[in-house]
């Protein structure tokens, strides 16, 4: 049975890894936790996937057995996505 966070773990880590100030450490797990991917997901997206604007932004998700799917951006996402 699959496992998540709480809100509150999902707080402390997103709390953590942003205050140590690595840039990359940060967009990887607030991509994570903001837009539910799993590893392989995340580890497949290239920036092609990625279209963003100052107002929206959409990530071409490829999955397994063409379950291919777009997912929105959030703004904090695409701050820490740009940095």
């Amino acid at each position: 049975m699959p496992k998540w966070l709480s809100r509150n773990e999902q707080n402390a880590l997103h709390r953590e890894v942003r205050f140590r100030g690595d840039a990359r450490e940060h967009a990887i797990v607030l991509t994570f936790l903001r837009m539910g991917l799993r590893v392989i997901e995340l580890c497949d997206l290239q920036l092609t996937d990625l279209t963003m604007s100052d107002r929206k932004g959409i990530a071409y998700i490829r999955s397994e057995g063409d379950k291919d799917r777009e997912l929105p951006i959030s703004s904090e996402l695409r701050i820490a996505l740009q940095a």
